[in-house]
């Protein structure tokens, strides 16, 4: 990561990216674990790391923990909820459907949805929604908002 803030030739940049980026993943690996209560489970420091994380990646452990929980309770369950997962209809139900709910499920699907997901599924539905509906419940919304805003401004 610090090689952005030096001129680096660009195959150690790309290669020193690629390390950076799967640093990033075993970190979120860990991040899941250990909000599942399978790691490090009374350890201070780790609470204080994970938390830290948590809003440095937009993924607030108060809004995580009970999206990430119903996500396992309801995935690829065809007329289940999609909080966490992808809707998943049949042909037929798809059919049967009105045009609002197949034009929101196509909406969901589409691949500007994934581009536009920094501002659609972290900033607007993991940050900005609970923070606004329920601050007292999700402070940490608030916190990572913040950051995100003094990190652009």
């Amino acid at each position: 990561m610090v090689s952005t803030l030096f001129p680096t030739p660009w195959p150690l940049r790309m290669g020193l990216s690629s390390l950076a980026g799967l640093a990033l993943v075993r970190m979120f690996i860990l991040y899941h674990d250990y909000n599942h209560g399978t790691l490090l489970r009374k350890s201070p420091v780790a609470k204080l790391i994970m938390l830290s994380f948590g809003v440095l990646t937009m993924n607030p452990p108060s809004t995580w923990k009970r999206s990430h929980n119903h996500h396992h309770r309801n995935n690829a369950k065809i007329f289940g909820s999609h909080i966490g997962s992808f809707p998943v209809m049949t042909t037929e139900s798809y059919a049967a459907a009105p045009r609002h709910q197949r034009v929101s499920y196509a909406l969901s699907r589409h691949p500007l949805t994934i581009l536009l997901g920094y501002w659609t599924v972290f900033f607007y539905g993991m940050c900005l929604k609970p923070f606004i509906t329920e601050p007292r419940r999700h402070p940490d919304c608030g916190v990572a908002l913040a950051l995100q805003v003094a990190t652009v401004v």
